[in-house]
């Protein structure tokens, strides 16, 4: 089966670290459809291991759910290139969980589903080490 080709696209929503996109799609059967999907910054997610193997979560407000809710420290990446990102990783455990980590490394990236474009950068934090960040 061929892949949908993408006819055209626009912007239809532009703000901060969204956008809105509006794709025309073309099939090889010769139809068409419309499709919208979201473009988001990449993220950094620190999955943090202490010595028991517990991993640290944090709890935070996300107006999206009007409630607080537990999740791995995590944040918007600031660059693109490996050092960028594992620098903003280790910068997202010191603030949000008060350790930094002796041993840090990139245990994978995960793809959003089909309407959102955007990539989550997943560290694995082992041998940690209070950090003098002040959290937030």
């Amino acid at each position: 089966m061929a892949l949908p080709k993408i006819i055209s696209e626009k912007i239809g929503y532009d703000k901060d670290w969204l956008k809105i996109i509006e794709a025309k799609m073309g099939f090889s059967d010769g139809s068409h459809a419309d499709w919208t999907y979201i473009c988001s910054r990449d993220a950094v997610g620190i999955v943090a291991l202490d010595r028991d193997m517990n991993v640290f979560l944090v709890e935070e407000y996300k107006v999206a759910w009007n409630k607080k809710i537990l999740q791995i420290p995590f944040g918007e990446a600031r660059g693109t290139g490996e050092k960028q990102l594992l620098a903003q990783a280790r910068n997202e455990m010191q603030e949000e969980i008060g350790f930094d980590a002796k041993k840090l490394e990139k245990i994978g990236t995960l793809l959003r589903d089909g309407r959102v474009r955007g990539k989550f950068h997943i560290y694995l934090a082992q041998d940690l080490v209070p950090s003098k960040k002040t959290l937030r």
